[in-house]
């Protein structure tokens, strides 16, 4: 009963997060409904966890899990924002880690994954065709005229892209190694439409990024014992891919789009280098970065009511080290390298997992090169993508070594 409850409240997380816009219903900056969702998970994590203790055998990644959260913790002033981050941070690495230590729950969780992923693809292929978002408000800013690009239900096109990126090494495992044929068509029709949605949010690092994707996993897997026509898909996605950009390249918007990017990506990255040497050690706070490079964020976009707009750092590696200092990076560096660490062993043996744990290392990957131009982890879609995506690594991993 309280594994069942366990997967219902990881899905119920996950889907709150990504099917439900973020600004749609806020409390202090931060979703109401995860917010509601907050004692449940803190309960239900604790006794799940006391229950199932003997299988999490805490080392490393554990220890500097909690170092991190408790610097977070002691560093940032007490807030909703960070309680939610840290006890959602830790419910879903934990309860996810612990739900697919046991085989009989790691496909019903990939194809909630890969069910999400769907949906979220194939309204993103409604709304281009409408050229409007007709079931959630629109707060992505539009240039009238230029390229409509899609933001499905999670508020801005690049979060759009990169949580696909996130749920596609997921789904393609699904489709080639799923037991059952509903969950293997349900991994081929989420990954197939996830390439055109990914397309249609005309982000550069997500289009960029799913082509690597693509790539390592016909590298990696797709010469062994895949299916052939899994390379010919690949390559067929790059070309997609690839006309996406084209198609970016030659319309009249772009370089002016293009410009105004790079322009305000460059000078945002030198104000939060001006802003962590007066702040090294420790940096400006949670949720206190954007406040730190808003007055040349004014200068660059005078014709724009700026009121209404966020102002990200666009690099989640700078990010940290804008609020959390130089220890928030370093402690967040070793945790993405013991990540990886903990999981390229068993993915180096044939067993019945490796394709599961490729698909989730392939996920990592991904995400954290794609950082290099969003704030990642400060979306909520991605950060509890992310967080199921490493407790299903570790899981997996640990699967292997008993």
């Amino acid at each position: 009963m309280l594994e069942k409850t366990s997967l219902g409240l990881v899905a119920a997380i996950l889907a709150t997060a990504s099917l439900i816009p973020t600004p749609l219903l806020l409390i202090r900056n931060t979703p109401l409904l995860l917010v509601l969702l907050l004692p449940a998970t803190a309960l239900l994590g604790l006794l799940y966890v006391i229950s199932r203790r003997a299988q999490i055998n805490f080392g490393l990644f554990d220890s500097l899990l909690l170092i991190f959260v408790c610097y977070l913790l002691i560093r940032n002033e007490t807030s909703l924002a960070l309680a939610t981050f840290c006890g959602i941070t830790l419910y879903l690495y934990y309860a996810t880690f612990l739900l697919i230590h046991d085989k009989r729950n790691h496909e019903y969780l990939l194809s909630i994954i890969a069910g999400i992923a769907l949906i979220i693809s194939a309204y993103a292929l409604v709304e281009f065709f409408f050229q409007q978002n007709i079931v959630f408000p629109e707060y992505f800013p539009r240039h009238p005229g230029g390229i409509y690009r899609v933001t499905a239900t999670l508020y801005h096109p690049v979060v759009t892209g990169s949580f696909l990126l996130q749920a596609m090494p997921f789904s393609i495992a699904l489709w080639l190694r799923g037991r059952l044929r509903p969950l293997r068509s349900l991994g081929e029709l989420a990954w197939f439409l996830s390439i055109p949605a990914i397309t249609l949010t005309f982000s550069k690092g997500s289009l960029f990024t799913a082509c690597l994707i693509i790539a390592g996993i016909v590298l990696v897997m797709g010469f062994r014992k895949i299916k052939k026509w899994l390379i010919i898909a690949g390559l067929v996605s790059i070309i997609l891919l690839s006309s996406g950009l084209y198609l970016l390249s030659i319309h009249g918007e772009e370089p002016t789009r293009q410009s105004i990017s790079y322009d305000i990506r460059l000078s945002r990255w030198s104000d939060v280098i001006r802003e962590f040497a007066e702040k090294p050690v420790a940096g400006v706070g949670f949720r206190h970065g954007s406040q730190a490079i808003i007055e040349n964020y004014k200068e660059l976009l005078t014709d724009q009511d700026i009121s209404d707009l966020s102002f990200p750092v666009d690099n989640y590696y700078l990010y940290v080290l804008l609020e959390e200092g130089f220890i928030g990076l370093l402690l967040w560096l070793l945790l993405l390298l013991v990540i990886l660490l903990n999981g390229i062993p068993a993915a180096s043996v044939h067993s019945s997992e490796q394709p599961w744990i490729l698909a989730a290392i392939i996920s990592v990957v991904g995400f954290l090169l794609v950082s290099l131009t969003f704030d990642s982890l400060t979306w909520w879609p991605n950060l509890a993508m992310f967080w199921i995506t490493t407790g299903i690594l570790r899981g997996l991993s640990c699967r292997y070594i008993d």
